[in-house]
């Protein structure tokens, strides 16, 4: 949904036209989602099955279930109205506020990480502290505030439905990284999803300038 929103706000707000096969490349997106949800959704059930227990013996009612998946859902549909507000606060932050994005990238990053070392401290008062676990927490910390500055960036800077839908790509990185290293092995819908999240990331990247190098100059 933040693909689609963001393309509208974008086209509304700043006039950004996106050319037809980046379009293309966005709409690809949606059934590379699709598909791989629909594996984990599977994967999810049969490990259920495989640990055999009694329906009787479960934790949750069926009532207090049916309210966890409304609140997925509406948390589900509010998540993109946030992503695509920041969105909007990162194209805007240079041109109206006259701030430096990368400035801005960074300060956000310490807030975020001020709020999630509360989360840890409280988190280490319930578990204990574990040396091992801080450490991969740490490393994984790192990629991840690498990872959304480098994504805020290119908000500024480049259109931004096919952005969203270029990181949107993660999922297909993540699932191949399970298939090769944990011992995960693919399904149909993996493959399915896979095929789709790639021929995406290509479309949008270089779909313009194949098209043109094969003679035919799409328009805006």
């Amino acid at each position: 949904m933040t693909i689609f929103y963001v393309s509208v706000l974008f086209y509304f707000k700043f006039g950004e036209k996106i050319s037809a096969m980046k379009i293309m490349g966005t709409l690809l997106m949606i059934p590379c989602i699709i598909f791989l949800s629909l594996a984990a959704g599977k994967d999810a059930a049969e490990q259920v099955e495989d640990t055999g227990v009694d329906p009787e013996e479960e934790d949750y009612t069926a009532s207090q279930k049916q309210w966890f998946a409304v609140l997925s859902v509406i948390f589900a549909m509010a998540a993109p109205l946030f992503w695509t507000t920041k969105m909007l606060y990162l194209r805007l932050s240079e041109d109206k506020f006259g701030f430096n994005l990368f400035d801005l990238a960074l300060d956000a990053q310490i807030y975020m990480n001020i709020v999630a070392s509360g989360l840890y401290v409280a988190y280490i008062s319930e578990n204990g502290f574990d040396l091992s676990e801080f450490i991969e927490g740490s490393i994984v910390g790192v990629f991840f505030i690498l990872g959304d500055v480098f994504r805020s960036m290119a908000f500024r800077y480049g259109p931004g439905g096919p952005i969203n839908a270029l990181v949107g790509t993660q999922v297909v990185y993540q699932t191949v990284i399970n298939a090769l290293f944990f011992d995960q092995p693919l399904g149909s819908f993996q493959y399915y999803g896979i095929t789709s999240g790639v021929a995406a990331t290509v479309i949008i990247c270089m779909g313009d300038e194949i098209l043109e190098y094969a003679g035919y100059k799409p328009k805006d």
